[in-house]
This record gives structure tokens, C-alpha cells and sequence, in this order.
């Protein structure tokens, strides 16, 4: 008469399959670590760089009683060979009163960020203090703050959850400034980013004011991969609501290219006031 097996009377081949199969089913419990939102930030730092990058970009601007400004730019960006430093500049296409007009833009990986700006009716350069990058950008929602991209050490992260946005599962990371007299410019006390696990960019962002009140309420979509060799995204779509004014501003990227020759002399503070063709 044939006996039943127990655990201990199965094959060594088979007690092997059997270990494998338990050790491929847990190991997704047990051998996959969160990263740290340090990790995540620092992530998605990097996979919004590029070797190069030339952009034209769409502003709308809706007041709460739907009145909409519309302005154009151009955007071109150089990033050095060791990825210390991201230089970018933006060009003023419309509206034809405000063409002319270049701010260069220094961003450094662990030092604080340089900004120039220059207006025909400046006739030179000019820098801009820190005190004063929570001033608008063209009129818009956007600060000039936002047109940089500030280093990991000026906050403190903590990981708060996870969350799935319009589709994307992602890590929802509380950001507060180390200086929260300089609050990185933009004049935020505390900014909730959701973080795309997918992609590593941020799908929405909560940004509070000094007295902690929610301020500002940014949505992005439509993030492509734009460079598959370095697995890098841009989100082709943004738009950023005050959430106390009822002020709506979008910016929707167009003609993006990559990793195409740049001249560095396009970069230089020099540059920005010779006469466009």
C-alpha cells in the first residue's frame, strides 16, 4: 500500500523547486527596499536633465474672470560633462512687446543657483537675488523660483505615503526648506510632491504659503520619455491653480529635442544682450 508523503519524505530535487518557487514568491515582500526621499528627490533631480535640450514653450494665463494672456518662449539647456551644472536659458518669442527679453538660468547640483535677466530697456544684465525669485514669471502663476530646479540639500524630506494619481502609482514626499527664511525663493513654508514610481517625476504638487495655508495646487500630465538610452522624462503638460486668487496658469511644451549640438556661447551672461535676427 502506497503511504502519503509528508514535507520531510519530498525529494531533495523537489524540496529545491520548492524553495526557489517560495523564494521568487517572497521575494517581492523581502528583497525589493523602499528608496529614502532623499533617493527619490535626488532621482528626480536627475531624470529631468539632459545632455541638451531645445524647447519652445506655450504660456496661458486664466484669471478668475477667464481673461487669458497668452506669451511663447524658447528654451535651450546645456549640461556640463560631470552633471555638476545645468545651464538654461529663456528666450521671450510673444508678445512682441517683451521679445528681446533673456533670463540665464546657472543651476548647480549642491550650490545655490545663479540668475540673470535682461530687458532692452535695462541694456545690460542684470542678477537676481534670491529675496526676489518669488516674483512672478510673465505675469503667470509660475515663480521665477520654478524656473529652477533646487538642490536636495535645501530641504528635508519626509515620505508620508503612497498615493495613485490619474493613474500613476506614486510616493507622496513632504518638502520642507532647510532656510525657511529664504524658503528656496518661492516663498513656500512646505510643498507635497507626488512622485511617479514609474518615472520618478512629479505628478502634482501641493505648495503652502508662510502661514501653512494651501496656496498653490500643481497638475502635470502627458510625461513622455523622451530620451530612452538615459531613461529620462518630460512632462509635456503643467498647470498650476491659485488656490486664493482662482489664477490658472499651463504651460505646454512643443518641439522638444535632445541631446543635439548647442553652442556654450549661448550660455554666457554676455550673450543675453546681443540683438536677436
Amino acid at each position: 500500500m502506497n503511504k502519503k508523503s509528508t514535507f520531510f519524505e519530498i525529494g531533495k530535487p523537489k524540496l529545491i523547486l520548492l524553495f526557489l518557487s517560495l523564494s521568487c514568491m517572497l521575494f517581492p515582500l523581502f528583497g525589493q527596499e523602499e528608496p529614502s526621499p532623499e533617493e527619490i528627490m535626488q532621482k528626480s533631480r536627475e531624470n529631468r536633465k539632459f545632455k541638451t535640450m531645445e524647447a519652445v514653450s506655450v504660456f496661458k494665463t486664466i484669471n478668475k474672470d477667464a481673461r487669458e494672456k497668452v506669451s511663447k518662449i524658447m528654451i535651450l539647456s546645456k549640461l556640463s560633462d560631470d552633471s555638476s551644472l545645468e545651464k538654461r536659458r529663456i528666450s521671450i518669442i510673444e508678445p512682441v512687446d517683451m521679445k528681446g527679453t533673456h533670463i540665464l538660468i546657472w543651476d548647480h547640483k549642491t550650490e545655490p543657483d545663479e540668475m540673470w535677466v535682461y530687458m532692452p530697456s535695462l541694456k545690460e544684465p542684470r542678477k537676481i537675488v534670491s529675496n526676489k525669485l518669488s516674483k512672478s514669471f510673465m505675469g503667470s502663476e509660475f515663480s521665477l523660483g520654478d524656473m529652477s530646479i533646487p538642490a536636495v540639500n535645501d530641504f528635508n524630506f519626509r515620505l508620508i505615503n503612497s498615493e495613485v494619481v490619474d493613474g500613476d502609482d506614486c510616493w507622496v514626499i513632504e518638502c520642507i526648506p532647510v532656510d525657511k527664511k529664504s524658503t528656496s525663493g518661492n516663498n513656500y513654508s512646505k510643498e507635497i510632491l507626488y512622485i511617479g514610481k514609474n518615472h520618478f517625476h512629479t505628478k502634482k504638487g501641493e505648495f503652502f504659503d508662510k502661514k501653512g495655508k494651501l496656496l498653490k495646487v500643481m497638475t502635470v500630465s502627458n510625461i513622455e520619455k523622451i530620451d530612452p538610452k538615459t531613461n529620462s522624462y518630460i512632462a509635456m503638460y503643467m498647470a498650476i491653480e491659485n488656490v486664493q486668487t482662482k489664477r490658472k496658469s499651463e504651460i505646454t511644451m512643443k518641439d522638444v529635442k535632445v541631446n543635439l549640438p548647442i553652442d556654450d556661447s549661448l550660455f554666457t551672461i554676455e550673450s543675453l544682450q546681443k540683438t536677436e535676427e
